[in-house]
């Protein structure tokens, strides 16, 4: 940004940045390409009064662009300021080389700074501000406008996600931050207040399956102790493991046969089945 000296600042015209007005009226007269490019030149060295000459010859393009914007409920006074910040990167951002007007770069950076502070205020919840997010916000009404003559219809939103081609997700995610409307949750009590529904488990759902659970580790624990020795080993290596070893295996390292463990194995499945049957 072109950031003057404090001596330059001193002797330049400041300019206001409230909706429709300069401290001063814009010179008469238009400037040629010439001209302006030679002010550009000397924006470009931090010269402030090519600045201030500059914003005072293209305030108009501001002012109509946030007359355009009033619709939004957003102040003319913050409008007007994000479109004189517009205004200003495109005088830092001009390329005097190319023989154009300066309007015609410098209204889509106006627009765009003005938009951009739009969405950002307009809603409490702000609308997504992804690189796909603003590339489907800036198109979707025109490309559904354009299907629907297509095709005779409103588009579906996979045929509208085809077209853009994002995700329908997407499109779903973008239309519902754009036509939702913003509510007060928990309003005071002279507000109207908003309860979002409860779609998991209450407290007390959740108090008593923690008891439950519990009450089940400890009747699951009181068993095991109670078990033969033979039996529990094979229940906790079996059964309480994920990689346990087989029959074969278990019943070699127990000095038994593969069928014996089994039996076993079923004996102490039907115990620890009646002691758990009290708490389930």
């Amino acid at each position: 940004m072109m950031d003057a000296s404090p001596a330059a600042a001193s002797s330049s015209t400041p300019v206001s940045p409230v909706f429709g007005a300069t401290r001063r009226p814009s010179r008469p007269g238009r400037l040629s390409i010439d001209e302006e490019n030679a002010l550009l030149r000397a924006a470009k060295r931090s010269d402030q009064r090519a600045v201030t000459e500059l914003i005072e010859r293209h305030i108009g393009l501001v002012q109509a662009e946030v007359r355009r914007h009033l619709w939004t409920g957003l102040s003319a006074e913050d409008l007007s300021g994000e479109g004189l910040l517009g205004l200003l990167e495109s005088i830092r951002r001009f390329d005097v080389t190319r023989r154009t007007r300066l309007s015609t770069y410098a209204v889509w950076w106006i627009r765009a700074s003005i938009w951009d502070f739009v969405w950002k205020n307009r809603r409490i919840v702000p609308i997504p501000s992804t690189r796909r997010a603003r590339r489907i916000r800036v198109s979707i009404w025109r490309t559904e406008r354009a299907l629907t003559g297509k095709l005779g219809r409103p588009p579906t939103t996979a045929e509208l996600a085809e077209a853009l081609a994002v995700e329908e997700q997407d499109v779903l995610d973008l239309r519902a931050a754009l036509t939702g409307r913003d509510v007060i949750l928990g309003g005071g009590d002279d507000e109207p207040s908003f309860e979002l529904p409860c779609t998991g488990a209450s407290p007390e759902d959740i108090l008593v399956t923690v008891d439950k659970r519990r009450a089940i580790q400890s009747a699951l624990n009181v068993a095991l102790e109670r078990l033969p020795a033979r039996e529990r080993t094979i229940v906790e290596r079996r059964l309480l493991t994920e990689d346990g070893p087989t029959l074969t295996a278990l019943g070699a390292e127990l000095g038994v046969s593969r069928e014996r463990v089994r039996q076993l194995q079923k004996r102490a499945e039907r115990t620890l089945r009646d002691a758990l049957s009290a708490v389930a």
